[in-house]
């Protein structure tokens, strides 16, 4: 049996970047840009902290003006809502609408995610992996923060009771609904 061609440094990173293109190619559905979609994407998937043009803006590499703009235009099409903070009043976090979450249904971006589901569950997981550290060493080399799901960040706090357990950000002393242990935060510490 042959061995498979080892590949280069330089050759992974491009695989990435294809695979961005490709994934970017199908983005005008719907009637909104990629970035537009993006944004829906990051607003569908963050924890309460993190909707936040701020974090969009982090996330997606981007200034805090074009992440503005795209978010901006959103609210005027009726797919985000803009609330002031409780916890300082000063800043603003996004919701999405029914009308998001309808048109969320008919993401261009589920043909990736159709794509990634013919891997098997271990070389899925060993992928992310390898991409989540690649991410790591760019967020490092760039001197921004890392983002990641609460539920393997250092800050979850999980306190378990008799019958239940409940969670908490250790961070923020805010307490977490299961759901949000599973969604993106940009306080994320591995």
């Amino acid at each position: 049996m042959p061995k498979s061609p080892k590949a280069t440094d330089r050759e992974l990173a491009e695989l990435v970047l294809q695979l961005g293109r490709v994934a970017y190619a199908d983005c005008g559905a719907g009637g909104l840009t990629h970035g537009q979609w993006a944004a829906l994407r990051f607003f569908s998937r963050a924890n309460r902290f993190s909707r936040t043009v701020s974090a969009f803006a982090d996330y997606h590499a981007t200034t805090r003006s074009s992440a503005s703009q795209k978010i901006s235009t959103l609210v005027e099409q009726g797919y985000l809502t803009r609330h002031r903070s409780q916890r300082d009043g000063r800043s603003t976090r996004f919701e999405l609408t029914r009308p998001s979450l309808k048109l969320l249904q008919d993401d261009p971006f589920k043909s990736v995610v159709a794509a990634s589901q013919q891997l098997t569950p271990s070389t899925r997981d060993k992928t992310v992996q390898c991409l989540q550290q690649m991410l790591g060493e760019l967020s490092t080399l760039r001197g921004c923060g890392v983002f990641g799901i609460c539920d393997l960040c250092q800050h979850l706090q999980i306190i378990e009771a008799q019958s239940s357990e409940s969670f908490a950000c250790g961070l923020l002393h805010e307490p977490l609904e299961r759901e949000e242990t599973h969604m993106i935060c940009a306080r994320f510490v591995p």
